[in-house]
Parts: C-alpha cells; structure tokens; sequence
C-alpha cells in the first residue's frame, strides 16, 4: 500500500487491529487486503493522523472498489 505520510503509530494499530480480527476470524469471507487497508483505515481515524486520508485513498491503494472497503470497515467499527 503506498499512501505518503502514515505515522507508526498508525500502522502499529492497523497491526494490531488485523491481528485481532484474524484472531477472533470474525472477517472470515473478506479478502486480507480489504481487511488489512480498513483496518489501517481504523487506526488513522483512531489516532487522528496530521494528514487526513479518506477511503477512497486507501482504496485506491490497493485497487479495489470503496463500496467493498466500506462494508469491511462499517463491519469493523
């Protein structure tokens, strides 16, 4: 994922959320990168990045449809 700018803490508590999520395999059916940018989505709204990054951004990043980032995340929250 190539998105400038994310602080550490932000992708340590994308980590963090993805390990807990594959842990409890509550997003059992998703595709890993569409759980792995919602949640380093997640942890950008938690930790107030300086640069705010929409879900479009992210997916962009990995090439996939915001509507299908959109029910990974809304499932997430």
């Amino acid at each position: 994922m190539k998105l400038p700018h994310l602080s550490n803490a932000a992708i340590e508590g994308g980590k963090g959320f993805f390990k807990s999520q594959n842990r409890e395999k509550l997003m059992k059916g998703y595709k890993r990168k569409h759980v792995a940018a919602a949640c380093l989505y997640l942890a950008c709204r938690t930790e107030k990045e300086v640069v705010a990054y929409l879900l479009i951004d992210f997916s962009d990043a990995i090439n996939a449809s915001v509507f299908d980032l959109g029910r990974v995340y809304v499932k997430l929250k």
